[in-house]
């Protein structure tokens, strides 16, 4: 979901940046993934399943920003952020708040309540006056972009300083203290929640750059390295699989069961970004990637519209539905976006790219 850096310099090198291309791709894999996630008719809710599609379903989009290049942090950059993402969240928020208050809770409608959440994305509480829980994402998926050009472009020191502060944000509740859960609560902005994938944004990048096997400068030296690095990361992601899979999301002891929850997400991404030059071939990968944001944004909308229609119905709800409701979602989705696309007004009002598009806008 994050914009591909232009091809300079800087990126060449940064050997781990993957092309624009096979980046979309990789995003177009992460997107299917979070649209069968959030479909109970496959996923069912509470499962196993969807426990461990959770710990890395939506992580890897936080994980991608770090293969980039290192980007000067400024004002322009600070406010370009903001644009691309709040502005979304804004409207998403409102209209949801509007919706679900008005003609589902027929409530009054608490906009101190609104501001003070608007705010405070933490997700249980964004569900609580809008119904769902995917907005949260971009607000702090907006300051988890500011955070990341701040640690790139910072000196070795700050940059331990920051994987201190994100492994903190993990490990703090096992230690007596109050954990995530808590703080993410208690601190407003997404703090909390941007800082929680610093971990798998930095130990993907040290391992793809510095552990031998998955060295990126060995990845291109023959054909052999390549499946080798492939077999070995489907090996341990295979292995952290059965882990979650036996003692589940806690896993043998609560330090253990975090880490080995960090690595899933971390090898789940390793595994795709290795294939990333065989999936850029397959052009509905490159559409859903190139999308990506747009879908996450309205495929919620779109699956509960289907779920209802075939409710209203009588269809009995089974896993072939499941399928048919996977798909449906993800076509109509698409077909709302590229139409939406063709309105220039509706694209630069509701999901302008900078600061500058707005500007035009409103003159």
């Amino acid at each position: 979901m994050d914009s591909q850096p232009q091809i300079n310099d800087k990126l060449l090198s940064f050997p781990v940046c993957p092309t624009k291309q096979e980046s979309n791709a990789m995003k177009g894999a992460f997107i299917l993934l979070i649209v069968l996630a959030h479909n109970t008719l496959l996923v069912p809710t509470t499962s196993v399943v969807q426990h461990y599609f959770y710990q890395f379903h939506y992580f890897t989009f936080f994980i991608l920003p770090f293969l980039y290049p290192p980007r000067q942090l400024s004002i322009r950059r600070i406010g370009d952020y903001f644009i691309r993402f709040y502005i979304p969240y804004f409207w998403l928020f409102l209209i949801t708040f509007l919706a679900y208050n008005i003609l589902l809770k027929h409530d009054v409608l608490d906009f101190s309540r609104f501001v003070s959440v608007f705010f405070n994305p933490e997700i249980s509480r964004i569900k609580e006056i809008t119904g769902f829980h995917f907005l949260w994402f971009l607000p702090v998926f907006c300051l988890f972009s500011i955070l990341r050009d701040f640690y790139s472009s910072s000196r070795l020191m700050f940059q331990f300083i920051l994987f201190g502060l994100a492994l903190f944000v993990h490990f703090s509740g096992f230690m007596g203290l109050p954990s995530y859960y808590e703080y993410r609560i208690q601190i407003p902005l997404g703090v909390v929640q941007s800082f929680y994938f610093f971990p798998m944004g930095i130990i993907t990048l040290w391992v793809l750059r510095y552990v031998p096997g998955f060295r990126i400068q060995q990845e291109y030296k023959s054909m052999y390295n390549k499946w080798y690095a492939r077999c070995l990361s489907i090996l341990i992601f295979t292995i952290l699989s059965f882990d979650f899979m036996r003692d589940g999301e806690l896993g043998a002891s609560a330090w253990t069961g975090e880490m080995r929850n960090i690595f899933l997400s971390v090898f789940f991404f390793i595994l795709i970004y290795l294939f990333r030059g065989i999936i850029l071939h397959l052009p509905l990968l490159q559409t859903l990637g190139k999308y990506s944001l747009e879908i996450y944004l309205f495929h919620v909308f779109v699956y509960n519209g289907l779920i209802l229609f075939f409710y209203k119905l009588g269809v009995v709800m089974n896993p072939f539905i499941g399928i048919i409701v996977f798909f449906g979602t993800l076509f109509i989705s698409l077909s709302i976006i590229k139409l939406l696309k063709k309105t220039d007004f509706i694209q630069k009002i509701f999901f302008p790219k900078e600061l500058m598009a707005l500007k035009d806008v409103l003159k």
